[in-house]
């Protein structure tokens, strides 16, 4: 009860002081007949985050850390959303601040092998793999941010599912209780800006890359802090994974760099097929209601890799559809 007052409380005060000091998105620039809303609203949700958690008195490896990068990575997006930095320096940043947190404890040293539950050692490549997979999962997220709400809807499912299983004792060699705690604040964060920011009919704020890199950045973090639930989050994210990679490698092989956006991602060739951008929206988050399902309930590993393997070909497969009928 408290934590939603807190929210609610923030989020007017947040409305407010963006109303006044006219930090809004530029709806005629995109086609949009509407009205500007507060844009980059991620900050606020730092906020939201940073003070509830606190109010809870959690604690993790390396959190104080996963604070001042996330802060540093909220600000360098918000500053992006206004004034377009270079994506280079994006991409720089991120590295930076990945190296920052991994440094001081938060990385991948061992995970467990989905096949065998065995713990299996990662050794010295466990900062490589650690610092790649902070700035991979931010991108992706920060990929979804062409349509209203969809980044929001998929990271509350991504987080409310790994709060879930950090719940299972015979998961985890140590106490997970902080972790559960800060991946359901983060879920009940992201849900209320997935209510606020669906376009039913139009949405009333816009969390920008200040929101979509946050979701991100926290998501391969706790995943890591969770005891290496990556495959999770690989299965949760499948979609927005595998539409990632697709654009990465695209435009690579038109000799672009990879982290420049345009409109080949899957959810501009729905738009062009006539979706709306709400029933854009609403698939997505289903879909990841569905595949964090599978990752809760599916125990048995290898049902799990069929399903993972199952929605692989189909989602490859739809994108060929989507891309042949759409325009090009």
């Amino acid at each position: 009860m408290y934590f939603l007052l807190i929210s609610c409380l923030f989020l007017y005060i947040g409305f407010k002081i963006y109303k006044k000091f006219n930090l809004l998105d530029k709806p005629k620039e995109y086609g949009f007949k509407r009205k500007p809303v507060p844009y980059s609203f991620g900050l606020v949700l730092y906020f939201i985050f940073l003070i509830a958690s606190y109010f809870y008195g959690v604690d993790i490896v390396g959190l104080y850390y996963i604070y001042i990068a996330s802060f540093l990575i909220v600000l360098m997006a918000f500053v992006d959303d206004f004034f377009n930095l270079h994506p280079l320096f994006r991409l720089m940043s991120q590295l930076l601040l990945a190296c920052f947190v991994v440094y001081n404890g938060v990385q991948l040293t061992q995970f467990t092998n989905p096949l065998n539950f065995e713990i299996v050692s990662i050794g010295g490549l466990g900062f490589l793999v650690s610092v790649l997979w902070i700035v991979f999962l931010t991108n992706v997220m920060n990929f979804l941010d062409g349509v209203e709400g969809l980044s929001s809807g998929v990271s509350s499912v991504a987080f409310f599912t790994l709060g879930v299983l950090s719940l299972v004792p015979k998961l985890h060699l140590i106490d997970q209780s902080s972790l559960v705690v800060l991946t359901f604040l983060m879920s009940a964060i992201c849900f209320l800006a997935f209510a606020f920011e669906f376009p039913k009919p139009n949405p009333k704020i816009l969390v920008g890359d200040s929101g979509t890199m946050f979701y991100g950045f926290l998501l391969a973090c706790f995943s890591m802090v969770a005891g290496g639930k990556l495959f999770t989050l690989l299965i949760v994210l499948l979609i927005p994974i595998l539409d990632a990679l697709f654009v990465i490698f695209y435009r690579i092989s038109k000799k672009k760099l990879p982290f420049i956006g345009d409109r080949n991602h899957f959810h501009h060739k729905l738009l062009e097929l006539n979706f709306s951008r709400a029933k854009i929206t609403l698939i997505y988050f289903l879909v990841s209601i569905c595949l964090g399902l599978i990752s809760i309930f599916a125990w048995n590993t290898y049902l799990k890799l069929i399903s993972l393997l199952v929605i692989c070909v189909s989602f490859s497969y739809l994108m060929y559809i989507v891309w042949r009928r759409s325009k090009v």
